[in-house]
């Protein structure tokens, strides 16, 4: 998904989860989440925004109309770093 001003792309990825994170007892869920990331057009300055688990249609993204926020609905925001995905 492209931004309004041309200038952002929005891109999910299915990632998997590291055999070390321990799920709970009784956990049937998915364990290969989607990672939303948001980068320039060009592919530079990419960041990792969030993580979501396909449920259904699956988690949606869409950015405003002046591209200055990413509006999500079904992800929970995640800190950037590898322990944050794997949560």
């Amino acid at each position: 998904m492209v931004s309004p001003d041309g200038q952002l792309v929005a891109f999910t990825q299915s990632v998997r989860v590291p055999d070390r994170v321990k799920f709970p007892p009784g956990f049937y869920g998915s364990r290969d989440p989607d990672l939303l990331q948001t980068a320039r057009t060009d592919g530079s300055d990419a960041r990792p925004v969030a993580v979501g688990v396909s449920v259904g249609s699956g988690p949606r993204a869409s950015f405003d109309p002046g591209s200055s926020t990413l509006l999500l609905e079904g992800y929970a925001p995640c800190v950037p770093t590898p322990e944050g995905y794997s949560v």
